[in-house]
């Protein structure tokens, strides 16, 4: 692979965001308490 993210025909962008940000984004449903209980 050339390390390069690769997304399918449902998606536009590709993002890195720290995740204490995460509650400025539109996200799927519980991802930030998902996130919060995995990186307890």
């Amino acid at each position: 692979t050339n390390g390069k993210i690769k997304i399918d025909w449902e998606h536009k962008e590709t993002k890195w965001i720290d995740p204490k940000d995460i509650g400025n984004y539109q996200t799927v449903p519980m991802l930030k308490e998902t996130l919060a209980q995995a990186y307890k």
